[in-house]
């Protein structure tokens, strides 16, 4: 799956100043652009919302509470106000990255190559782990997933429930090699394994068994 680029709304990142040039780019190149027309946040008000927040930005060199809290409050409604003109950018010219920075927007990174898509696993396996009560699963390495999933059940869990989805456990791992602890010594357990790329049906595996020593 390719990650296309969006515009980037951590706003959180940005300190005050920082912040305060980012609006002050878009109030320059947003407001006008012929690509978006119809605003949800007016040109005035935004321009209020910027000024306002430079103003609290300056008084709270006083150390005055009120003007913290002044800036607090500007911070929030000018972020609020920039995600309104964000979503409706994104909407306004759907994946055309390069309108929304010609408006002033910063972009957040994309994939530079696509991500395949997951294949069936192999070589699933399982040992007993260092670890008591526990078994070690491994398979084949898969290139470009974000990770494996792997499903845990008892060996004599009735068909019926397997079909509805059931698991004892389900674990996440980004390397092709997990220890499941936490098992009942003497039980058999079965172990099936996915690759997770989060494009397309989940494959899994054959299941395998092994009783925990």
């Amino acid at each position: 799956m390719v990650r296309t680029q969006t515009i980037a709304v951590n706003y959180k990142s940005y300190d005050d100043s920082a912040l305060l040039v980012y609006g002050g780019n878009l109030n320059t190149r947003f407001y006008g652009n012929a690509n978006y027309p119809a605003p949800p946040v007016a040109a005035a008000a935004f321009k209020t919302q910027l000024e306002e927040l430079q103003t609290a930005v300056e008084q709270m060199q006083t150390g005055l509470r009120s003007a913290t809290l002044d800036r607090d409050r500007s911070r929030q409604l000018l972020e609020a106000s920039l995600r309104q003109l964000s979503d409706y950018a994104v909407t306004a010219t759907p994946d055309r990255p390069d309108q929304w920075a010609d408006a002033g927007f910063a972009l957040t990174k994309a994939d530079s190559q696509p991500r395949p898509a997951s294949q069936p696993i192999t070589g699933l396996a399982l040992l007993d782990d260092d670890s008591a009560n526990a078994l070690r699963a491994s398979v084949t390495r898969q290139a470009g997933v974000y990770g494996y999933l792997w499903r845990v059940y008892p060996r004599n869990t009735p068909t019926t429930m397997l079909a509805t989805g059931f698991a004892y456990r389900v674990c996440v791992s980004r390397e092709p090699v997990i220890s499941i602890d936490n098992l009942l010594s003497g039980e058999a357990y079965c172990v099936e394994a996915a690759a997770w790329n989060d494009s397309g049906p989940l494959q899994w595996s054959q299941p395998v068994s092994r009783i925990v020593q």
